[in-house]
């Protein structure tokens, strides 16, 4: 599964926000989120998890379709690989599905940033 750089992350966060007609600078301050983040991405600053976490929950979609994720198919090595380092760590009843697949994302961005360099 490919994570989007940082621009196109911004930019999707930018299209959902006007299709859902909420303002960037109202949401910052909403999410308690400097309002110079997206300037940020767009200089290629990756945003945290917890960032895209606040804006995926404030625009009400899921943390995926804001890194460009949704609709992927993904494969059943990462379904077997979420499940044994969750259950190895101990924290599979402590963190909702959803952040699990954000940190998995997180981990497959770091590597290939790995290579970027």
């Amino acid at each position: 599964m490919r994570v989007n750089d940082a621009k196109e992350i911004a930019e999707i966060i930018r299209e959902t926000a006007k299709q859902k007609n909420v303002s960037i600078l109202q949401m910052c301050v909403d999410c308690g989120v400097s309002k110079n983040a997206l300037s940020s991405m767009n200089a290629g600053s990756m945003p945290s998890i917890s960032t895209v976490a606040k804006f995926a929950d404030y625009l009400g979609v899921s943390i995926d379709r804001l890194l460009g994720n949704e609709g992927r198919a993904k494969s059943p090595l990462d379904e077997q690989l979420k499940g044994e380092l969750f259950a190895a760590s101990g924290l599979d009843e402590e963190i909702t599905e959803e952040q699990k697949e954000a940190i998995l994302n997180f981990i497959k961005w770091t590597k290939t940033q790995k290579g970027n360099k």
